[in-house]
């Protein structure tokens, strides 16, 4: 397995890190007061993830498409400035990196439209060993590493899960025959 370094990007961060023999998760807070610098939570956000690379030495970043499921217009921006530091970063380390929509990682876990409390639960019903972790921001970090695992070990399964719809499935069925 790569080490793996998963984030739930949002002012409290979950984290998740894995290497195959251990897994440590948390969360990280990147909002400070209200009148500091707007830039501040991504300058933490870099600097925690940095530290937590000279501590583990993960070849993978992975976190959530967050930006896309947002309907407020600073909540987007907040996440697209994250995933530009994390992009960064992924690009200064030479970190291997994967994204993942919101309704791809809920979806893993069991349903598409689960809410935080239910991805807590499918977490606990799943990997029982893990039942200590009562964070929404944790358990969502863990979903996203424990996805992109399995994407790691069945290269296919990206490509399985993903079915055209209408007009768009009858031409592909078309190149296939």
């Amino acid at each position: 397995m790569i080490p793996t370094l998963a984030l739930d990007t949002a002012t409290k961060t979950g984290y998740c890190y894995a290497d195959g023999q251990s897994l440590r998760s948390g969360v990280w807070m990147l909002s400070g007061s209200g009148s500091e610098h707007a830039g501040k939570p991504f300058q933490r956000l870099r600097e925690f993830i940095l530290d937590a690379h000279r501590a583990w030495r993960f070849r993978r970043l992975v976190f959530e498409a967050s930006a896309y499921g947002g309907d407020f217009l600073a909540v987007k921006q907040f996440h697209n400035a994250a995933r530009g530091v994390m992009l960064l970063v992924a690009c200064e380390l030479d970190l291997t990196w994967a994204e993942y929509v919101p309704a791809t990682i809920k979806a893993f876990a069991g349903n598409g439209r689960f809410k935080k409390h239910d991805m807590i639960h499918a977490l606990h019903r799943h990997y029982p060993d893990l039942a200590n972790i009562t964070s929404h921001d944790i358990a969502d970090a863990v979903w996203l590493l424990k996805l992109d695992q399995h994407r790691q070990a069945n290269p296919l399964a990206q490509l399985q899960e993903k079915k055209p719809k209408g007009r768009r499935r009858k031409q592909q069925a078309k190149l296939f025959r």
